[in-house]
């Protein structure tokens, strides 16, 4: 399954995405949200991951602004894994 938060105005999550996505994502695939990790570009990302109470949070570093501190910060998505297996 795929939930993404697309900024459309008819999005069920605007304007800001909250944690029920990865809640329900969780509960329909039985994933433990404390060993699991949001990825994103946005602070609507990081935050969402930390309120979902997710293991950590990792920001591909973009344009975009940063107001809120992601647990890693990389410059290219070809890192996640290295992050992934640093601290997994």
């Amino acid at each position: 399954a795929i939930y993404a938060f697309t900024g459309e105005p008819d999005c069920p999550h605007r304007p800001k995405p909250d944690p029920e996505m990865i809640e329900t994502a969780c509960e329909s695939f039985f994933i433990d949200p404390r060993q699991s990790w949001m990825i994103g570009d946005a602070d609507r990302d990081i935050a969402m991951g930390k309120s979902a109470g997710l293991q950590g949070t990792i920001r591909v570093r973009s344009e975009k602004t940063i107001g809120i501190e992601a647990d890693h910060t990389i410059d290219h998505a070809t890192q996640i894994r290295d992050i992934l297996q640093e601290v997994l």
